[in-house]
């Protein structure tokens, strides 16, 4: 029995894992520029072939009764609602991911996420190892800026995903993290930075580190720093709430004083573009389909981004629609919440980081971002949420089931 569960369990990350890599992978400049060829073809077809186990894990699983009514409750909300928007926005991201975070129920995340930490963080240095030695792209894309790509797809990638390394090997360290290990983080974090001049993950990440190393330095400051998260949780929980507010809302402010073009030129013009897209496209419960390609190594940057969106939850609101805003932001909530209820105070401190982070940036639902699996691995909560619980009750009454206490 415990060599057939362990090699279910091994079969199961290394499944999670072949995900991560191929979804991680498809980022890249090479995975871009030989779109049509064969071997695209094929690595599509192998991330099909993951999205189709994902559903027999699914069904698995329901057999042997593993999901909560309230977990099914929700997760049928996000796949409806998913479904809905990758018809009317065109958008397929979103309604693919469910089935990994289905997939991913009840599964141990620090495992997971040690995966990921190993997937990522080496697709990310010999990607980048690569296009140094001229194996793969290495584009000039912005003269002015001098912003190389590094192997991806766009010069922003690289920094972005090493932003999301630092985060899952803080994550797989913890207390065992020492400030040697900081500074070549940081070290690395400007290397990065001298070659994509990508401002905002740079800046969260040194600051991320900073505030990490000062931790490690001062006992009195991580006890207070500690002190300060526990006092405030019941604000803390609700920061993905308050970023999507703003992220929402912050390119309609039209303020005197200059205070708005400042912000938008810190911001890269970003205001503006989300501004027009707002105009242009407006909100909707059930999303738009958006015609607006990004920069990429394909286009060089010839491409018409008046209307693009970089700021997550906005782009989330308008391609996606504001019902599936909701539910993401609730899955944040929840990550949260639960975090503090597992005492996992790194946890928040990520979340928290990455809720304020997509505020500017799209990486709400994103390849690189793994961390939204917290809230559907471990332990179950979604049988603890009020209001999952109120619209489970008919139901276990028709099953006739008695709920989990």
């Amino acid at each position: 029995m415990k060599k057939i569960f362990k090699k279910k369990e091994f079969f199961m990350y290394t499944l999670l894992s072949a995900y991560i890599f191929l979804t991680t992978f498809s980022n890249t400049a090479w995975y871009v520029i030989n779109e049509g060829t064969k071997v695209y073809a094929l690595l599509k077809l192998i991330r099909y072939v993951c999205y189709i186990m994902f559903v027999a894990i699914v069904i698995g699983k329901n057999v042997k009764h593993r999901y909560s009514i309230e977990s099914i409750i929700f997760m049928m909300g996000l796949l409806i609602f998913s479904g809905i928007a990758a018809c009317t926005g065109k958008e397929k991201v979103l309604l693919f991911m469910v089935l990994f975070l289905a997939a991913s129920y009840g599964v141990k995340s620090d495992k997971i996420l040690k995966c990921a930490l190993g997937v990522q963080g080496g697709l990310l240095f010999l990607t980048i190892f690569a296009a140094f030695l001229g194996i793969t792209d290495n584009s000039l894309l912005d003269v002015e800026r001098k912003r190389y790509s590094l192997g991806f797809a766009w010069s922003s990638l690289a920094p972005i995903l090493y932003f999301f390394v630092i985060m899952l090997y803080i994550y797989a360290r913890k207390t065992k993290i020492t400030l040697i290990e900081c500074l070549v983080l940081e070290i690395i974090n400007i290397f990065i930075y001298k070659y994509t001049n990508t401002r905002m993950s740079f800046w969260v990440s040194t600051i991320l580190l900073a505030v990490l190393a000062t931790c490690l330095f001062s006992i009195k400051f991580k006890d207070a720093l500690y002190r300060l998260i526990i006092r405030l949780k019941k604000m803390i929980v609700l920061i993905p709430v308050i970023s999507s507010v703003i992220s929402c809302m912050l390119p309609l402010y039209t303020a005197n004083g200059g205070v708005w073009e400042k912000l938008n030129t810190i911001l890269s013009g970003r205001l503006w573009q989300c501004k027009n897209a707002i105009f242009t496209y407006g909100f909707s419960l059930f999303g738009v389909h958006m015609s607006v390609d990004g920069f990429t190594v394909a286009n060089k940057g010839a491409t018409d981004t008046s209307c693009f969106i970089d700021m997550g939850y906005l782009h989330i609101a308008i391609e996606y629609g504001l019902f599936v805003l909701v539910m993401i932001v609730s899955i944040y909530t929840i990550c949260i919440w639960k975090a503090y209820k597992n005492n996992d105070i790194c946890m928040v401190c990520i979340i928290v980081v990455l809720s304020l982070f997509c505020i500017n940036d799209r990486f709400l639902l994103h390849a690189f971002n793994v961390f939204i699996i917290y809230a559907f691995c471990d332990n179950d909560v979604f049988k603890e949420i009020n209001i999952l619980k109120s619209m489970s009750k008919p139901i276990y009454k028709i099953i006739g089931m008695k709920r989990d206490n």
